[in-house]
This record gives structure tokens, sequence and C-alpha cells, in this order.
């Protein structure tokens, strides 16, 4: 027994006058398998008002009507500016009026006493419709993309790359978009939007900036991208739909005030890492389509290239601007101690001589760290850092490090509170360069406090290492950030002196992470941070 094909869904907007009329032109569709979705207007204001409200496939009209006619649904159609297959269904044109009409940009016409073509000629234009929607689709597409690949070199910073991004795919993509930039760790480092005219651009800014989207999983819209990364399509969007888009009343009355009804989220990936999104929405019902989302990818791609791309110079001029900043301190001071020792007398050098090589020590160590630090980072990016590991006795290693920073560190007490004996296999210079971040980071960040407290103890088969502070500590809003490269989290503040290159951290949890351990922290602003590492213990140490 052959098994029915499944009905094609069909959504028509009827312009005639007569309800028979209507009900033999439905019968015809159904007859031929379509599942219909009907609406019938036989005025200019009915069918402006069906076609803002729903997304249709196809308009059959009359042409003479009381007070309506198929040249009028015609010029309705043309200033509402969609692209829906017209066809005139009529027992009164002549084949001359039906010739004008296709010119004048009618899709065809059929005689009433002729309903059984009509099926055949709705299944042509829907099939050309779609052709049509592909093409322009496309050639936006690649318009899109080759502007997209100048953007790097036109735009003068991260913000205008983002910026002019949205801009480029309005109009041509989309009637409003907004594009979300996950610079470091949030999607909402940069954010632009670009719209047509008429659109609400005041609305888009709030939607943007006070609802920006939320990566979890059970988010309607940004939880799937955020799942599978590929892009979400939303083909028609009716009005009651856009509660299930809201996450609370304000961002229902923005999505209200825009109207999307036609949406698609695409993600940007670099390097399989989530960098951004983009979301093109249109005012037309069912203008994207899953045969876009293949295109659409390319365009999230491309995107999310040249954004990373101006994110890394950005980074690149911004971790310039503080190395060269760093280094100028040690060599101002290095100058002044070589002028000064330049011009003591022979009775002056005794007692003077030793404070100023010591400052010079002092500050060449100082550059040393600064150096080290940047090859260290060079080291992780080209992926030539080599451990040289071996058993480390942990407890010695912390002793070591502690006496190392105690010197140089008078005015900060640094107490080992607990050192449990305990052996790592380990790269015993790099896991001390870890501790000696940690203990600099306490010293730099506790001014006019002088306790530091260091633990190294078991637990749970690890050794764990603890350097507790009561300094200033990190802002709740920052400590995402904290061992990202070049990530400096006191700057603009009255802190910002005491910054480094913002490497240590970074290097510390590359380091650390390599050797199997863990990393982390506890701070709350105003009362001290608490860092850590683990590292698995050695199962059979050597006696």
């Amino acid at each position: 027994m052959t098994e029915a094909k499944p009905a094609t869904p069909l959504s028509v907007l009827i312009v005639d006058d007569s309800e028979n009329d209507t009900f033999f032109v439905s019968r015809a569709l159904e007859r031929a398998g379509f599942e219909l979705y009907t609406k019938r207007v036989d005025t200019p204001d009915a069918m402006a008002a069906a076609l803002h409200e729903h997304s249709w496939d196809v308009i059959l009209a009359d042409f003479s009507m009381p007070h309506f006619s198929g040249p009028l649904a015609l010029e309705v159609l043309q200033k509402a500016d969609l692209d829906i297959p017209f066809i005139l269904v009529s027992g009164t044109v002549g084949e001359e009026t039906a010739v004008a009409m296709m010119k004048a940009g009618a899709s065809d016409f059929v005689l009433k006493d002729h309903l059984g073509r009509l099926a055949a000629v709705v299944a042509r234009e829907l099939r050309e419709a779609t052709i049509r929607h592909q093409r322009r689709w496309a050639e936006a597409a690649l318009e899109t993309l080759a502007e997209a690949g100048r953007l790097a070199v036109e735009a003068p910073d991260f913000e205008s790359v983002v910026s002019r991004a949205a801009e480029l795919v309005v109009p041509r993509l989309a009637d409003w978009c907004t594009v979300y930039a996950r610079d470091r760790r949030t999607i909402t480092d940069a954010v632009a939007v670009a719209c047509r005219p008429g659109v609400d651009r005041a609305a888009l800014e709030e939607l943007a900036h006070n609802h920006p989207p939320v990566l979890e999983a059970t988010d309607p819209v940004f939880g799937e991208v955020l799942r599978t990364r590929q892009p979400t399509l939303l083909r028609s969007i009716e009005d009651d739909e856009l509660v299930n888009l809201a996450r609370d009343d304000a961002q229902l009355r923005l999505l209200s005030r825009l109207e999307p009804r036609s949406l698609i989220v695409i993600p940007q990936v670099v390097r399989e890492r989530l960098t951004g999104v983009l979301v093109l929405a249109s005012q037309q019902r069912c203008r994207y389509s899953e045969a876009d989302l293949g295109i659409a990818n390319d365009i999230g791609g491309r995107f999310a290239l040249v954004i990373e791309n101006a994110r890394l110079a950005r980074e690149r001029d911004e971790f310039i601007s503080t190395a060269v900043h760093e280094i100028k301190t040690p060599l101002a001071v290095i100058k002044m101690a070589v002028q000064m020792a330049s011009e003591l007398s022979p009775d002056q050098r005794a007692e003077r001589l030793p404070g100023l090589l010591d400052r010079l020590d002092r500050q060449v160590n100082r550059l040393t760290r600064l150096v080290n630090e940047v090859l260290e980072v060079s080291r992780i990016d080209l992926k030539r850092l080599v451990l040289s590991r071996a058993p480390v006795h942990l407890d010695s290693l912390v002793e070591r490090a502690v006496a190392e920073v105690q010197d140089v560190s008078a005015q900060h007490h640094i107490e080992i509170r607990r050192n449990d004996p305990v052996t790592v296999d380990a790269d015993s210079e790099r896991i001390e360069q870890v501790l000696t971040n940690l203990l600099v980071n306490a010293v730099r960040y506790s001014p006019g406090r002088d306790s530091i407290e260091v633990e190294s103890r078991r637990q749970d088969g690890e050794a764990v290492v603890c350097v507790r502070d009561h300094g200033i500590g990190i802002p709740a809003d920052k400590q995402g950030r904290m061992f990202e490269r070049f990530y400096r989290a006191h700057v603009g503040t009255q802190y910002e002196h005491t910054s480094s290159l913002g490497v240590g951290l970074y290097v510390s949890r590359e380091l650390v992470t390599r050797h199997g351990g863990r990393i982390g922290f506890e701070s709350t602003e105003g009362k001290g941070s608490t860092f850590w590492f683990s590292l698995p213990i050695l199962k059979e140490a050597p006696q």
C-alpha cells in the first residue's frame, strides 16, 4: 500500500469579495496536496494590514471587486516592498488585460473556470520565489564578506571594527542587527547596532546594551548557539511568540517595538572559541530560511576573524604601551644611580656606594623579570615551552621562594603558616616562578598591610599551596578575567601604578595546567585575596 505524501503547508492571502469563489480556490489547492492557512480581504486597508500581520507564501487576487481591484491589490503589494508571488485568479479578465497585469508585476493569471491548473502555477511560482530569494541573499552575503575583509585595514580600532561590522549587514541582509563581541570573557565587551530608517533605534540600543545575550543552555535563542556553535533560525515569529524570546517584561516591550518577524542568530567562532554573536532580524516574516544558514555561518566566521584580529591588534598595542612604561621606570632609576655613583668623592664611596649598587641590583632584577615574563608568554604562544620535570620537595621550594621575596619586601612580613613535607613531579624552576608570581602580587596589592600568609598542605591526593594577603582585593566584576593574558584589573583606579605587564597570572595558569594541576583564587574587594594552586603528589617519591 502506497504511503500518502504529507501535505505541503501554504499560507494564502486571497483578495476576493466572494466567499464562494474563495471556497473553490481553496478546495483546488487542497486537492493538490496543500495544507492551507488562508485569509480573505476585499479592501486596500485590509490587505495592507494582512501583509503586516502575517508572512504569506502567495497572493491570489480577483481582478474586479466592488471596493477593490486586482491592479490596486498589486500596487498595495509593491508599496509594501514584499517579494510574494501575485497570481490573478479571475473569471472576467481577458488575455490582453492579464498580460498587462503581468507586465506590471503580476506572476501569472488563472481563469476561475480552469482552476485545475492553479496548483501547478502556485508550485512553480513558489520555486521561482525561493530561487530569487536565494540569489539575492547570496549576492548580498558575498558583498558583505568582501567588505568585511577590508574592515581590519580601514577601521582604526577594535570598537570601530565591531560598529562597522553591524553597518555592513543593514539593509542588505537585515532590517536591524546587533553585534556582540566577546573580547575576553563576557559576550558584551563591545556592542554595536545598526538599523534601516523606520526602525526604532532607541529601542534597539536599549535592547542591545541592557538585555545582552545570556549564554546558557536554557536560553531559548542563544542557548542553542552556545551548544552547537551553529546558526539558529527563527523563520517566522508571531506577536504572541515574542514572549518566548524575552527574559522579562522590559525586554518584551522592546522586542514588540522592534517587531522581529524572522531571525538568525550567528555565532562567531575562532579556533573553537565563541568570540561573539551576530543577530540578523527582519520585520518581514519568513525572510530567512534553512537554505540561508550556510552563508550565514560564513558571514559569522568572517566577522569573527576580522574582529579577533582587531582585538589582537588592540591587545598588542596595550601591551607595548604597558611594557614601555614598566621598562622606563627601572631604567630611570638605574640611570640616576649610575649618575650619583659617578659623582661620589673618594671619601663618600665607602659609605654610599653599597647602597647605590644594591639599588642597581634590584632594578636589574626587575628588568630581568619583565623580560623573562615576555619571553615566557612568547614560548607559550609558540608552543615552545619545555618542562624539565623531576621529583621536587615542595616544602623546600616554598621556603626558598618565600625567603627570596621577603628579602626585597621589608615592609611586609611573609609567614609560612603550614608547610607539609610533600614531593611532586615538576619543573622546579617553573613552579617556583608560579609561587613567586603569587607572592609578588600579594606584596604589590597590599599597600600598608604587612601580613602575608603561605600554606602548603596535602589535600585529596594533591599538594595545595595558598598565598593569602589582606590587601585591596579584586572587584567582583573583574574576577572572571584575572588569568587572561595582558589583563590588569586595577587599570583606571588609584592602584594603577602598581600594575605590571598583566602576564604573571596568565603564565602561572599555563605552567600549573601543563603540570596537570589547577589554579584559582577567592577575593573580596577591600579585604584581600587568597590565590592557590595544586599539583598531583608523586606517588612513589624517592626516600
